[in-house]
């Protein structure tokens, strides 16, 4: 009964997060524009994703995925 509320709990947290993003490595300034930051990388990303889905059409490679070493060491 203990481990079912638990594994409920743990679910509903995960559930919780699932809009989340962590993002680090952005240096910390005051009075700074969070929210302009967010956006502008996001599009920046949108249009290195797209370019990359591009060349992956023209030239029938597949995308590769590395895990950083923080993530490994996890």
């Amino acid at each position: 009964m203990i481990a079912e509320l638990l594994c409920q709990a743990d679910r509903a947290k995960q559930y919780s997060r699932r809009n989340c993003l962590s993002i680090t490595g952005i240096p910390e300034a005051r009075d700074e524009d969070i929210d302009n930051i967010i956006v502008t990388m996001a599009k920046d990303l949108a249009k290195s994703i797209q370019y990359m889905v591009n060349i992956m059409k023209f030239t029938d490679q597949s995308p590769t995925v590395h895990l950083t070493p923080e993530r490994l060491s996890k």
